[in-house]
């Protein structure tokens, strides 16, 4: 099935005068949000709602104490991403992030084509091989059970970034 995009029409003049002081684009992002009235746009964009505490994810003291460990150890992280923007540009942020904190850290995104979404089989043996020790997934990995097996296997570490 192909994918059929749809572009969000402009906003009119009109439209746009609700957003005042408001730069076009944002304005256009928080249209096409459904968000129009000004209460709307205030609530939507309070600090408050906004950032929210990472810790309130599952498991989240475990996976940076886990993190952190590596990192100490001077051990191989590799942030394992998807080929979409929003996977490579999690795994960007979170690569660049290890990087200040001095981790050994590297970044695989799989081939769209010849690797697929998701952890790989060939690609986890290979971490391995090349001295891999912990891998954090990064808009993948949720449904990869197969592999995340097989790098605790091969002695590696996985942390599956989800929501």
């Amino acid at each position: 099935m192909e994918k059929q995009w749809q572009v969000m029409p402009s906003m009119s003049d009109e439209q746009r005068a609700n957003y005042p002081g408001v730069a076009p684009i944002l304005s256009q992002l928080l249209f096409n949000r459904g968000l129009v009235e000004i209460r709307d746009v205030e609530e939507f964009c309070r600090e408050d709602e906004v950032f929210h505490d990472p810790f309130l994810f599952r498991d989240m003291a475990a996976a940076v104490d886990l993190v952190i460990s590596h990192i100490k150890a001077g051990n191989k992280i590799i942030v394992y991403g998807d080929y979409d923007a929003d996977g490579v540009t999690a795994a960007t942020v979170l690569l660049e992030n290890l990087l200040i904190l001095r981790a050994q850290a590297d970044v695989y995104l799989p081939d769209r084509v010849s690797e697929g979404y998701g952890l790989n089989m060939e690609v986890i043996k290979k971490i391995a091989a090349d001295g891999g020790k912990l891998i954090i997934t990064v808009d993948s990995g949720i449904r990869n059970k197969p592999e995340i097996e097989l790098a605790k296997k091969l002695g590696i570490d996985v942390i599956v970034n989800y929501t």
